[in-house]
């Protein structure tokens, strides 16, 4: 199957770009951020691209959305994919799915979170992902739960470590290391990202929508952690999907600092919500003092303005050392003579719509 599906790529590759060469191809243009000279991170967030290697829609709406978001004038900091990459976690759907993952080389870092449908072969399914997730990062990959740093903005990905068939199943152990990697962060002003492909209990309208469609047992504990941290002062957005809603049906809610976006099923038709359509998901922006979720879909190339959200957060700016040229070797034998200035100080940006 591995080799069938490799020549059926090379295929549709080949015949791609004849039909480029005779009849012409168009770039995306890329979107841009609703402030370019002030925002701090660039990301996009999508879910639910469920890649079936014997289904070539699926595999065409990912490219046409992933060559979007490699097209952003302002270069993405994190793509996040937050679970059900694949039908049925098969490894062949898995090399697929990386395989289109590649095309984005102006991405600095892609974060890849475990659904239920990723672990439907169990071990065979968490074999291939982190095998897989591992060559396309260029390092070895062993649990489904990381946490990655980006220009100081704080991103985890958590996901289930066994086969359940809708629900989630998070260790002691993979709970413990979330508890412990907070507790490092206390007193930082920057919101935390996280990514978990099954929303909390009760969370996100789950229960009007699909009731088995929730993380299960462990939701009590997580949040009990995650609470522990939100309630000191911690601002963190939880970003799930699984519930294949379309945009407006849950949105952003919050409790206190804990935030919970629901995000759209990017490949598989949405089941409920305003805007029922493939290929949707959320671009994040970061700014001094807030963050901005703004809906878009990226196969089409439409902002969705309705289905924007801001969340003020507390981050502050930080003062900027004065440049005086190029740093010495060795420390000056006197004080220079120069007066001293006084480092410069960026400014909020003005709120945006």
């Amino acid at each position: 199957m591995d080799s069938f599906m490799q020549l059926i790529e090379k295929l549709i590759a080949l015949f791609m770009s004849f039909f480029a060469m005779f009849f012409g191809t168009t770039t995306p243009e890329g979107y841009s951020p609703l402030d370019a000279e002030n925002i701090k991170l660039n990301a996009a967030v999508i879910s639910d691209t469920h890649i079936d290697s014997q289904t070539y829609d699926r595999t065409s709406l990912l490219r046409k959305g992933l060559a979007d978001i490699n097209a952003s004038t302002v270069g993405v900091d994190v793509l996040a994919v937050v679970g059900d990459c694949t039908e049925g976690g098969k490894p062949d759907q898995f090399r697929v799915f990386f395989n289109r993952l590649s095309a984005c080389d102006r991405v600095k870092l892609t974060l890849v979170a475990v659904g239920n449908h990723d672990s439907w072969q169990a071990n065979e399914s968490f074999k291939a992902f982190f095998e897989q997730y591992g060559k396309f990062l260029g390092k070895a990959v062993s649990t489904t739960y990381r946490h990655e740093t980006v220009k100081g903005y704080h991103f985890f990905t958590l996901g289930t470590e066994e086969k359940l068939q809708d629900e989630a199943y998070l260790s002691q152990t993979q709970l413990d290391w979330f508890d412990s990697e907070l507790s490092g962060l206390i007193g930082t002003d920057k919101p935390i990202f996280v990514m978990l492909h099954q929303p909390f209990n009760g969370t996100n309208r789950v229960n009007e929508a699909w009731a088995l469609g929730q993380l299960g047992e462990q939701s009590d504990a997580l949040m009990a952690i995650t609470k522990k941290y939100t309630d000191q002062g911690m601002l963190i957005v939880f970003f799930s999907g699984h519930l294949h809603s379309g945009l407006g049906y849950s949105g952003v809610t919050n409790d206190g600092n804990l935030y919970f976006v629901d995000c759209p099923s990017f490949g598989k038709d949405p089941s409920r919500g305003d805007i029922i359509e493939t290929g949707t998901g959320y671009v994040l922006e970061a700014y001094i003092g807030r963050i901005v979720i703004r809906a878009r879909n990226f196969v089409s190339g439409i902002f969705y303005d309705n289905y924007t959200y801001t969340i003020k957060t507390n981050e502050q700016t930080v003062p900027e050392e004065p440049t005086t040229g190029e740093q010495p070797t060795e420390p000056p034998t006197a004080p220079p003579e120069a007066e001293t200035t006084t480092a410069p100080m960026t400014t909020l940006p003005a709120e945006i719509g």
